[in-house]
């Protein structure tokens, strides 16, 4: 009997589509400073280029931040976003260091892990994604909403 084909591999990396306007709320004096608008391509990040965008993308939250714009824009398309602190979990976890389960490890408070994108300490903000693809190298948090 002839064996069933086997589906091809995939590499192992977890796509999130991301298509949203994301309100941020918190109060605050409108100014002309804050009615700006940052975008990713002023800091570098490309669409579809498969470069790592994660150091753009986290440069211009960092912007955000510190500029207070009312609106993030991040062009449609697939950015890459390699942490290698990800990527070293992701292959403790593959390569059965963490325990053949290793849930009880991993998920637990205070156990340190990555945040791709971190809007922590960013208010009022309006996240404008349509048709963008955040492409994961390893084990993050692609987003953390985290308020306070």
């Amino acid at each position: 009997m002839k064996e069933a084909a086997r589906p091809a591999r995939m590499p192992v990396a977890i796509a999130l589509a991301v298509a949203w306007a994301l309100p941020i709320d918190g109060a605050r004096e409108t100014t002309e400073a804050t009615t700006a608008t940052v975008s990713v391509a002023e800091f570098g990040a490309v669409p579809n280029d498969g470069r790592n965008d994660i150091d753009s993308l986290r440069a211009a939250l960092d912007a955000c931040r510190t500029r207070r714009p009312r609106t993030f824009r991040i062009a449609p398309g697939r950015y890459d976003l390699r942490d290698e602190e990800a990527v070293r979990l992701m292959n403790q976890v593959m390569s059965g260091a963490l325990g053949i389960n290793p849930e009880s490890a991993i998920f637990r408070p205070y156990f340190p892990y990555v945040r791709g994108l971190d809007f922590a300490g960013i208010q009022d903000l309006t996240v404008e994604a349509d048709g963008v693809e955040l492409l994961c190298h390893g084990w993050m948090e692609p987003l953390s909403l985290a308020i306070g």
